[in-house]
């Protein structure tokens, strides 16, 4: 739920069309959490002092943006909205062990909730990875979701690639090796650290 100073903020952005001049979005994500997303620098000062101007908070005075609108404030290079349902994406790493959490398609963006609404894009998307040893799923479709596909999980232990002794294994040779007993291969990202990729290899129609 939006405070009563961001409130007042949003509505005058938008009875006043200030979006001509300072470049922002007002947006929610799926958690009901609530972004500003900002072009750059320069719209984050003209947003601060718009703030400023609109809750009539005297110029010696500091304030935090984020703390008074109690919202998070951010940039376009690190989040977006998706082009669906227009919830909050971020599409910036923020550890290690991230992995994206939306769908990139033929000029737009889906947010992960609308894209397992939407079988188009899941079948698109599976579509790009099989047989793409250089293409893994990264927690898009679930293991239950590649069962239901026929898939079945060809190794036992996951596969490890990285900067640490006996990571080794190569998704191209290992697709080498399986592309002439089955006819449909995808590999699987199981994690990710700082220095390594675990991953699975998940087969589908025995040749």
């Amino acid at each position: 739920m939006l405070n009563d100073n961001l409130c007042k903020v949003v509505d005058r952005f938008e009875e006043e069309a200030w979006y001509d001049k300072i470049s922002l979005t007002f947006a929610e994500d799926h958690d009901g959490r609530y972004y500003v997303i900002l072009d750059g620098h320069d719209d984050a000062e003209k947003f601060v002092s718009f703030v400023r101007e609109t809750l009539e908070i005297p110029e010696e005075e500091t304030f935090f943006t984020d703390e008074l609108l109690e919202c998070e404030v951010v940039y376009y290079d690190e989040y977006t909205t998706c082009d669906d349902c227009g919830k909050v994406i971020r599409t910036s790493p923020d550890s290690y062990h991230w992995q994206p959490d939306f769908y990139v398609g033929d000029g737009f963006i889906v947010c992960s909730k609308c894209f397992n609404q939407n079988e188009e894009y899941q079948e698109n998307y599976i579509e790009d990875k099989i047989n793409s040893p250089k293409n893994a799923i990264n927690g898009l479709i679930s293991e239950d979701q590649l069962e239901q596909l026929g898939f079945e999980k060809f190794n036992h232990n996951s596969y490890e690639n990285g900067w640490h002794e006996g990571q080794n294994d190569n998704p191209e040779s290992i697709f080498d090796d399986l592309s002439d007993k089955y006819e449909d291969i995808i590999f699987f990202v199981d994690g990710v650290g700082q220095f390594d990729v675990s991953f699975s290899v998940w087969v589908r129609g025995e040749i």
